[in-house]
């Protein structure tokens, strides 16, 4: 895990920074959080663009029944598209009860094959996170109403 701040989204060094710690621009009123590192350029791209995430988790190779990258938002946000291989929880799980939850349509994924290799697994983490970090630098910045901003 990492370090980013939860007002101005700088990414700090944990092994300087505790995330119980302030941020450490004076300026900035922020804490410090734990994103995994994998993601964390994307997470703090996306929220300076006003795409504001709950949690993340990049996924972990050694699980043996669940390989799922996945972003959670706090609130819905229409997206112009979704990185590769990523959609919306209510749509990898239709069958789910999502009017009591709310929350399939704040949560986008990426499912990947438990019965690939180790090795296999990693590589395919690796290239979502390149290709969510691509994703995230093509998105346009939005108003806090989740409105798109109009780019020149």
């Amino acid at each position: 895990m990492s370090l980013m701040c939860d007002t101005c989204y700088r990414i700090n060094d944990k092994r300087k920074y505790k995330s119980w710690l302030k941020c450490k621009d004076k300026n900035c009123s922020g804490y410090m959080i734990e994103v995994d590192e994998l993601f964390l350029p994307s997470i703090s791209l996306l929220n300076k663009k006003g795409y504001r995430t709950a949690y993340c988790c990049s996924a972990h190779i050694w699980e043996n029944d669940i390989c799922d990258p996945y972003i959670s938002f706090d609130s819905y946000i229409k997206f112009p598209n979704l990185p590769k291989g990523f959609d919306y929880d209510k749509n990898i799980w239709p069958d789910v009860k999502w009017d009591n939850h709310n929350e399939g349509d704040k949560c986008i994924r990426k499912i990947i094959d438990v019965t690939i290799s180790e090795e296999d697994k990693h590589e395919q983490l690796l290239i979502t996170s390149l290709d969510l970090l691509n994703w995230v630098k093509q998105l346009p910045y939005i108003q806090e109403n989740n409105e798109l901003c109009k780019l020149p």
